[in-house]
Protein backbone atom coordinates (compact mmCIF):
# COMPACT_ATOMS: atom_id res chain seq x y z
CA UNK A 1 0.00 0.00 0.00
CA UNK A 2 1.28 3.48 -0.80
CA UNK A 3 2.39 5.36 2.29
CA UNK A 4 -0.25 8.08 1.79
CA UNK A 5 -2.98 5.55 2.47
CA UNK A 6 -1.48 4.69 5.87
CA UNK A 7 -1.62 8.24 7.18
CA UNK A 8 -4.32 10.81 6.73
CA UNK A 9 -3.12 14.15 5.41
CA UNK A 10 -3.59 17.47 7.06
CA UNK A 11 -5.79 19.59 4.79
CA UNK A 12 -6.80 22.93 6.28
CA UNK A 13 -6.12 21.57 9.77
CA UNK A 14 -8.36 18.54 9.22
CA UNK A 15 -7.11 15.00 8.77
CA UNK A 16 -8.63 13.49 5.64
CA UNK A 17 -8.37 10.51 3.36
CA UNK A 18 -10.78 10.53 0.43
CA UNK A 19 -12.17 7.35 -1.12
CA UNK A 20 -14.32 7.62 -4.23
CA UNK A 21 -16.52 4.57 -4.82
CA UNK A 22 -18.85 3.13 -7.42
CA UNK A 23 -20.54 0.04 -6.02
CA UNK A 24 -22.52 -2.82 -7.53
CA UNK A 25 -22.39 -1.58 -11.13
CA UNK A 26 -24.06 -4.20 -13.29
CA UNK A 27 -22.64 -4.68 -16.78
CA UNK A 28 -23.09 -7.11 -19.63
CA UNK A 29 -19.58 -8.10 -20.69
CA UNK A 30 -18.14 -10.21 -23.49
CA UNK A 31 -16.16 -12.29 -21.02
CA UNK A 32 -15.00 -15.87 -20.73
CA UNK A 33 -12.61 -18.54 -21.98
CA UNK A 34 -14.98 -21.48 -22.42
CA UNK A 35 -16.26 -22.12 -25.95
CA UNK A 36 -19.88 -21.49 -24.90
CA UNK A 37 -18.86 -18.07 -23.45
CA UNK A 38 -16.99 -16.64 -26.43
CA UNK A 39 -19.01 -13.97 -28.24
CA UNK A 40 -21.71 -14.01 -25.55
CA UNK A 41 -22.33 -11.16 -23.13
CA UNK A 42 -22.55 -12.22 -19.50
CA UNK A 43 -23.42 -10.29 -16.35
CA UNK A 44 -20.59 -8.87 -14.30
CA UNK A 45 -21.07 -6.82 -11.14
CA UNK A 46 -18.19 -4.52 -10.33
CA UNK A 47 -17.24 -2.15 -7.57
CA UNK A 48 -14.40 0.35 -7.76
CA UNK A 49 -12.76 2.28 -4.94
CA UNK A 50 -10.18 4.96 -5.68
CA UNK A 51 -8.13 6.39 -2.82
CA UNK A 52 -7.10 9.92 -3.68
CA UNK A 53 -3.81 11.57 -2.80
CA UNK A 54 -4.38 13.94 0.12
CA UNK A 55 -5.59 17.32 -1.13
CA UNK A 56 -8.32 19.84 -0.51
CA UNK A 57 -11.37 19.01 -2.63
CA UNK A 58 -13.64 21.88 -3.56
CA UNK A 59 -14.39 21.27 -7.23
CA UNK A 60 -15.06 18.27 -9.46
CA UNK A 61 -11.60 18.75 -10.99
CA UNK A 62 -10.11 18.05 -7.54
CA UNK A 63 -11.53 14.52 -7.41
CA UNK A 64 -12.49 11.61 -9.68
CA UNK A 65 -15.95 11.98 -11.18
CA UNK A 66 -18.06 8.85 -10.56
CA UNK A 67 -19.30 9.05 -14.14
CA UNK A 68 -15.73 8.66 -15.39
CA UNK A 69 -15.40 5.36 -13.52
CA UNK A 70 -18.70 4.10 -14.96
CA UNK A 71 -17.73 5.16 -18.50
CA UNK A 72 -14.34 3.41 -18.26
CA UNK A 73 -16.03 0.19 -17.12
CA UNK A 74 -18.67 0.41 -19.86
CA UNK A 75 -16.04 0.93 -22.57
CA UNK A 76 -13.98 -2.00 -21.28
CA UNK A 77 -17.13 -4.13 -21.31
CA UNK A 78 -17.42 -3.69 -25.11
CA UNK A 79 -14.20 -5.64 -25.77
CA UNK A 80 -13.63 -9.34 -25.21
CA UNK A 81 -11.97 -9.99 -21.85
CA UNK A 82 -10.96 -13.58 -21.10
CA UNK A 83 -11.11 -13.52 -17.27
CA UNK A 84 -12.68 -11.43 -14.52
CA UNK A 85 -9.15 -10.94 -13.16
CA UNK A 86 -8.16 -9.36 -16.50
CA UNK A 87 -11.18 -7.06 -16.37
CA UNK A 88 -10.26 -5.94 -12.83
CA UNK A 89 -6.61 -5.38 -13.75
CA UNK A 90 -7.36 -3.39 -16.90
CA UNK A 91 -9.90 -1.18 -15.16
CA UNK A 92 -7.65 -0.61 -12.12
CA UNK A 93 -4.67 0.31 -14.31
CA UNK A 94 -6.74 2.85 -16.23
CA UNK A 95 -8.13 4.44 -13.05
CA UNK A 96 -4.71 4.59 -11.41
CA UNK A 97 -3.39 6.91 -14.11
CA UNK A 98 -6.07 9.52 -13.45
CA UNK A 99 -4.93 12.70 -11.66
CA UNK A 100 -5.14 12.34 -7.89
CA UNK A 101 -5.56 8.54 -7.85
CA UNK A 102 -3.19 6.89 -5.38
CA UNK A 103 -4.71 3.42 -4.95
CA UNK A 104 -7.44 1.51 -6.77
CA UNK A 105 -9.43 -1.54 -5.68
CA UNK A 106 -11.70 -3.30 -8.17
CA UNK A 107 -13.98 -6.20 -7.34
CA UNK A 108 -15.64 -8.18 -10.10
CA UNK A 109 -18.37 -10.73 -9.49
CA UNK A 110 -19.52 -13.13 -12.22
CA UNK A 111 -22.86 -14.31 -10.84
CA UNK A 112 -23.58 -17.21 -13.21
CA UNK A 113 -20.07 -18.69 -13.55
CA UNK A 114 -20.77 -21.45 -11.03
CA UNK A 115 -23.85 -23.66 -10.57
CA UNK A 116 -23.81 -22.86 -6.84
CA UNK A 117 -22.01 -19.81 -5.51
CA UNK A 118 -20.43 -16.94 -7.32
CA UNK A 119 -17.02 -16.41 -8.95
CA UNK A 120 -15.37 -13.25 -7.64
CA UNK A 121 -12.05 -11.46 -7.73
CA UNK A 122 -10.65 -8.44 -5.95
CA UNK A 123 -7.58 -6.55 -7.06
CA UNK A 124 -5.82 -3.71 -5.26
CA UNK A 125 -2.97 -1.76 -6.77
CA UNK A 126 -1.28 1.51 -5.87
CA UNK A 127 0.49 4.37 -7.61
CA UNK A 128 3.92 3.47 -6.24
CA UNK A 129 3.70 0.06 -7.95
CA UNK A 130 2.82 1.60 -11.30
CA UNK A 131 5.53 4.25 -11.03
CA UNK A 132 8.14 1.60 -10.24
CA UNK A 133 6.83 -0.83 -12.84
CA UNK A 134 6.17 -3.47 -10.18
CA UNK A 135 5.19 -3.75 -6.57
CA UNK A 136 2.26 -4.59 -4.35
CA UNK A 137 -0.45 -5.58 -6.75
CA UNK A 138 -2.72 -8.34 -5.52
CA UNK A 139 -5.59 -10.41 -6.75
CA UNK A 140 -7.45 -12.82 -4.52
CA UNK A 141 -10.57 -14.87 -4.85
CA UNK A 142 -13.30 -14.18 -2.36
CA UNK A 143 -16.98 -14.85 -1.96
CA UNK A 144 -18.69 -11.69 -0.75
CA UNK A 145 -22.44 -11.56 -0.58
CA UNK A 146 -23.90 -9.54 -3.43
CA UNK A 147 -27.60 -10.10 -2.81
CA UNK A 148 -29.83 -8.09 -5.07
CA UNK A 149 -27.16 -7.26 -7.68
CA UNK A 150 -28.53 -9.63 -10.29
CA UNK A 151 -31.31 -7.23 -11.19
CA UNK A 152 -29.05 -4.24 -11.84
CA UNK A 153 -27.53 -5.19 -15.18
CA UNK A 154 -27.21 -2.66 -17.91
CA UNK A 155 -29.45 -3.39 -20.87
Amino acid sequence: MHENTHEAAQVSGMACLTRVRVQALGLLVNIGINPDEIGRHQPLVISVEIVLRPAMIEYIADTVDYRRIVKAAEVLATTHVPLIECFAQRLAQQCLFWPGADQVTVTADKPFALPRGQACTELTTCGAAIAAGSGPSSSRLNTPSRAGNLTKFQS
